[in-house]
């Protein structure tokens, strides 16, 4: 995977049609307006302070500036600035930021606050430099005091090949890997009327890597300022993707890059890392290779997460909790070291900061020597599921392991594994047992689900000897079909139930959930033509790769209650399911390349271009069709989560690569990089 800048979510507003009877939607933007953190030990000590911006990493020393770059590092220097100058942070933003990289406690550093401008006070005699961001790009100013002289001051390029000024009056400064430009310098007076005089001035090359600023007549005993905005082609690299994988109320869980300066004590050039955001403050963790987030739980008004993925680090920063009192129970890791294999998975749980929970972490391996990867989790606060896949035995249970399908020697083939229990957080550790189950092929859990009925899982099999007894089907029909298995209440007594679903292609059950009455809702994607289809909203394959699904069974998996095909023309797939307080509301989220897709009261009626769009879309308790609309700009967009927020709202969270996702009153509406994660709250009279 590749990577890119940490991100900070931001509420921005969006209001896609302005009448009160059509779709609206806000939207949390993958990056608030550029920040700057002091450097409290999170990166080289030459850093003074430095910024997540949309295209890599900013960092400030009392040089000048230098970005991360994959051909080495790049930036300007404040040629013949005092080095001593003072260092001044104003507008701090209310939020912090925590970096848990690696698992030496001593080298964590925790609660970094953000500031929106810094001020360097006489880094030339009579003048001073101002830092501060504009839309996630950095913006500088130098302001020279009445009667100072605005000739002193010189940029520095180090690395630079060439400088040269083009027709617009921007100075081009080529390096080894990117282009960086410095666009025409705006200088102005500011009267004591406070209206401004413009001042003409433009860039000097003063040498083969210096510039300067040629400033026209001005009163000298007014203040002048200077003010060039750094731009560029590339951000001179850095960094690649984020994500959103989930997120509800104003917590948001997601994939991100650690810092990359090179040399820098947690500094590295490749490394995908878990962010929490919580209302009021994001939490990283990391170690010295990739951790991926795949699957997160949330409880918003607990303010509690449970994050699932896998990692091939060695240092993942397993922990003993934090405690606040030693009168409890510590939440000590189940597995604190990597068992070996490719990767191990992880589980991750983790509390908002609360002053009287004294234990508000846990974070552990879930490994063998095998391949090892936690694919889905779910919690309801007390209770907890984590599901996955394995090629090996040993991972950790508090108890004897059971197995349903399997040997307990050794894996056929790629095995699931559930690992489920009571978590009594915050006040001690987590309470579990594990079991094991598949046949001789290759069986992967996509989604788990915990209600009154039952433990359910769902996920894709290519095992003809799948447990699939005392279901509605326990036959593979094609190359891989969508399995459900249900193991009896934790606690309880009975054999797990299972089904196959699928027709003569391929099926994967991507998302599960349980109605009230204890239907079970299956979401996924198929390349069937022959799909078994029940009172079916779009009764036939609509083409391409692959359509999406939606499919519901009774709590005893005995018959199929409905189903039916989502897709158009082109490639298809629904990857995430919610339903509403009521029961009254279903919500299906994923992505079509189809031009045709189906739809109904649409928020956004057309396709949006490039390879994906995002799709939402609502069904009523009897798989009726009520909404559906693309979600997607001009580049490559992927609804990933949906959670019902009550009636016909829901938010949805994914992935963009579009500068136009549909967004109107954006604190921050351009693309940051690459791929920037989204979260956004869609509502109507119907949608």
């Amino acid at each position: 995977m590749s990577i890119r800048s940490v991100f900070i979510l931001l509420w921005l507003s969006a209001a896609l049609c302005a009448a009160d009877s059509h779709p609206a939607v806000d939207v949390w933007g993958s990056h608030a307006a550029l920040s700057f953190e002091p450097n409290l030990g999170q990166t080289s000590e030459s850093v003074r302070y430095l910024a997540h911006t949309g295209q890599g990493m900013l960092y400030l020393t009392d040089t000048g500036v230098v970005f991360a770059s994959p051909g080495g590092p790049g930036g300007f220097e404040v040629a013949g600035g005092n080095p001593a100058a003072v260092w001044e942070p104003l507008e701090a933003v209310g939020r912090t930021t925590s970096y848990r990289i690696g698992r030496d406690r001593s080298r964590w550093v925790e609660d970094v606050p953000g500031y929106r401008r810094l001020v360097r006070r006489q880094v030339y005699p009579g003048i001073d430099l101002v830092y501060y961001g504009k839309d996630n790009r950095l913006e500088y100013d130098f302001r020279v005091a009445p009667h100072a002289d605005p000739a002193r001051i010189r940029l520095r390029f180090p690395g630079a090949r060439s400088l040269a000024i083009a027709l617009d009056g921007s100075l081009t400064v080529q390096m080894a890997e990117s282009t960086v430009r410095h666009q025409r310098p705006v200088v102005y007076q500011t009267l004591p009327d406070g209206s401004r005089r413009e001042i003409a001035g433009e860039y000097q090359i003063t040498g083969d890597a210096e510039a300067a600023f040629r400033v026209a007549k001005h009163d000298p005993a007014l203040e002048l300022s200077i003010d060039p905005v750094l731009d560029s082609s590339t951000f001179l690299g850095g960094s690649a993707d984020d994500s959103v994988i989930a997120a509800a109320g104003a917590i948001a869980v997601g994939n991100t890059d650690s810092l990359d300066l090179p040399g820098a004590p947690f500094g590295r050039r490749v490394g995908t890392n878990v962010f929490v955001r919580f209302p009021d403050r994001t939490v990283i963790f990391g170690a010295t290779g990739n951790v991926v987030a795949l699957s997160a739980s949330i409880v918003p008004n607990e303010n509690f997460v449970v994050v699932g993925g896998y990692t091939n680090a060695k240092d993942l920063p397993t922990t003993v909790g934090i405690m606040n009192s030693s009168s409890y129970g510590t939440a000590q890791a189940w597995q604190s070291d990597f068992a070996g294999g490719e990767t191990d998975g992880f589980i991750l749980a983790l509390y908002d900061r609360q002053t009287n929970y004294p234990v508000s972490e846990f974070f552990t391996y879930v490994g063998t020597p095998g391949d090892d990867r936690v694919t889905a989790v779910f919690t309801s606060g007390s209770y907890f599921l984590a599901a996955g896949s394995t090629d090996g035995r040993g991972l950790p249970s508090a108890g004897a392991a059971t197995y349903v399908g399997v040997s307990e020697d050794a894996a056929a083939g790629v095995d699931g594994f559930l690992i489920r229990g009571y978590s009594e957080l915050p006040y001690s550790e987590l309470f579990y047992g594990t079991t094991y189950f598949g046949g001789s092929g290759r069986d992967t859990p996509l989604s788990v689900f915990s209600s009154n009925y039952g433990d359910y899982v769902a996920g894709s099999t290519t095992s003809t000897d799948f447990p699939a007894a005392n279901g509605m089907s326990s036959s593979l029909k094609g190359l891989s079909d969508a399995f459900v298995m249900c193991f009896p209440p934790y606690g309880g007594a009975g054999p797990a139930t299972a089904i196959l679903y699928g027709g003569t292609g391929t099926e994967s059950g991507m998302a599960l959930d349980v109605l009230a009455d204890g239907t079970v809702v299956l979401a996924g994607t198929t390349s069937s033509t022959d799909l078994p289809l029940a009172h079916p909203a779009q009764g036939a394959y609509g083409g391409g790769v692959s359509d999406g699904f939606l499919a519901m069974f009774p709590k005893d998996l005995s018959s199929l209650k409905y189903a039916t095909y989502i897709g158009g023309s082109g490639a298809d797939e629904a990857a995430s399911l919610a339903h509403d307080y009521n029961n009254a509301n279903l919500f299906v989220g994923g992505w079509t390349a189809s031009l045709d897709f189906p739809l109904l009261n649409p928020l956004q009626p057309t396709f949006g271009g490039g390879p994906t769009d995002g799709f939402v879309m609502r069904y009523d308790r009897n798989g009726n069709l009520q909404d559906s609309t693309y979600f997607g700009g001009s580049g490559r967009d992927r609804v990933l989560s949906v959670i019902a927020n009550g009636g016909s709202a829901v938010t949805v969270a994914g992935v963009t690569s579009s500068a136009d996702l549909p967004l109107t009153n954006a604190a921050q509406s351009n693309l940051g990089g690459v791929n920037d994660g989204f979260v956004a709250s869609m509502s109507s009279n119907g949608f």
